[in-house]
């Protein structure tokens, strides 16, 4: 089973970077990488994370590097990459084109073949629940959705950001979140 790599703040530490780059070194044929920029709805691939993990990759040996908004395009695509890397924005914007698309059952497939990144929204939908991001940030849920259900690739729920709610709901901490913090990392 190959890692995935969670992070609240994307690869702009060298911490981060470091521990990434140590990780991806296990993996000798990684040549192809694709970044899912949904979540951002408004700067999709223009989203300044995006731009950085993408000039990243590249000076990391990646070969190709591409994007993909899972909205509008095949998420077939994903099975060609040895990288996964989902960008953040919002969690139910983001969950919601992932169950829509198939993204979902295709990312679960996959988990064996690819190594998978999750960066801030796109770390939260890979746990149990989002039901967190409701409880914090209701307002962000512009689109309604009522499952929070998450992805299941990690059997915690995932909380993106914990440095930033330093009094956290009592509902959020019965959740029994992995917290993880802007400047950090978790691979499992």
């Amino acid at each position: 089973m190959k890692p995935i790599f969670l992070t609240a703040n994307g690869l702009n530490h060298q911490e981060v970077v470091n521990a990434f780059s140590t990780m991806i070194s296990h993996y000798l044929n990684m040549n192809k990488a694709i970044i899912i920029t949904t979540a951002d709805k408004e700067y999709k691939e223009k989203n300044y994370h995006a731009e950085n993990t993408y000039k990243l990759l590249f000076s990391m040996g990646f070969k190709a590097v591409d994007f993909i908004d899972i909205e509008f395009d095949d998420p077939q695509k994903l099975r060609q990459y040895d990288l996964i890397y989902i960008n953040g924005g919002n969690p139910f914007y983001l969950l919601h084109h992932l169950r829509n698309s198939k993204t979902n059952t295709i990312l679960t497939e996959l988990r064996d073949k690819s190594i998978i990144v999750g960066h801030s929204a796109g770390a939260a939908v890979l746990g149990t629940s989002i039901k967190h991001a409701m409880m914090l940030h209701p307002e962000w849920n512009d689109i309604n959705i009522e499952d929070f259900t998450g992805l299941k690739l990690i059997d915690k729920v995932i909380l993106p950001h914990s440095n930033r709610y330093q009094e956290l709901d009592e509902r959020v901490k019965d959740l029994n979140p992995i917290l993880l913090e802007d400047n950090n990392y978790m691979i499992f």
